[in-house]
């Protein structure tokens, strides 16, 4: 017998999760006699018609049965995978705080942390720029001291190179923490959404969704009167079997 801890038993009755298997099979097969007078029934008289009805809602009987004798068992079932899943999210809940709390702060360091060398390193940069155009500069006053004077103006005039980027301090790493970049699309404002992709359907249609929720609610409400560009309202009978 299988114990949890603390040497309490997992008593399971195995008679709840079973069904009456014989019962069920002696409904199923009438419904497999159903499935054959369906096939060979011809309707064509309103004496057929109301022979098919019967068969229909026979069918619904055996449908109904077998949903009964399996739905007690379904629910025990289902019970316990709620139960399951609750003590699991309360028992993952704990430690996962750890994550919440810790992550937020370590983000919030690598943040400032990523900010500090960014500015460290374009204020090394702005220095380098800066060295370089003095010694541009120097360059110069030195070839008109010369008498260079084209020289001198050739060297004023050039691009000052771009300066190689200097190395700095990377942020620590962490053995088994790593970031990554989640982006995601923030909709403030549908209208604005919709004009734009007006501008080109072509190409933007996609990213604006029906709301099919909404659009059948109407269509039930209105029926044949509905009237929404690119919508029709369609209509499809629907067999319904009381049994």
């Amino acid at each position: 017998m299988p114990e949890v801890e603390g040497g309490k038993p997992i008593v399971l009755d195995l008679a709840e999760f079973q069904v009456n298997t014989e019962k069920v099979n002696e409904i199923a097969a009438k419904g497999a006699e159903l499935v054959e007078q369906a096939k060979e029934l011809v309707i064509d008289s309103k004496e057929s018609y109301q022979l098919g009805g019967e068969i229909l809602v026979n069918a619904k009987r055996v449908i109904t049965n077998i949903e009964g004798m399996y739905k007690p068992i379904k629910n025990r079932f289902h019970r316990g995978h709620k139960d399951t899943i609750a003590e699991e999210k309360a028992k993952l809940a704990v430690p996962a705080e750890v994550k919440d709390i810790i992550g937020k702060k370590m983000e919030a360091w690598d943040a400032l942390e990523r900010a500090r060398i960014r500015k460290e390193q374009e204020e090394r940069e702005e220095a380098a720029r800066k060295a370089a155009e003095e010694e541009r500069l120097r360059e110069a006053e030195e070839l008109e001291k010369e008498g260079k004077v084209d020289e001198a103006e050739a060297v004023l005039e050039e691009d000052i190179p771009a300066p190689m980027p200097v190395p700095v301090e990377a942020p620590p790493k962490v053995a088994g923490v790593s970031y990554g970049d989640k982006w995601s699309a923030n909709v403030v404002s549908t209208p604005e959404l919709i004009t734009w992709a007006a501008q080109d359907v072509q190409n933007r249609w996609q990213y604006l969704v029906p709301n099919h929720t909404a659009l059948n609610a109407l269509a039930r409400s209105q029926k044949s009167a509905m009237r929404v560009g690119g919508v029709t309202a369609k209509c499809e009978r629907v067999t319904s079997v009381r049994g």
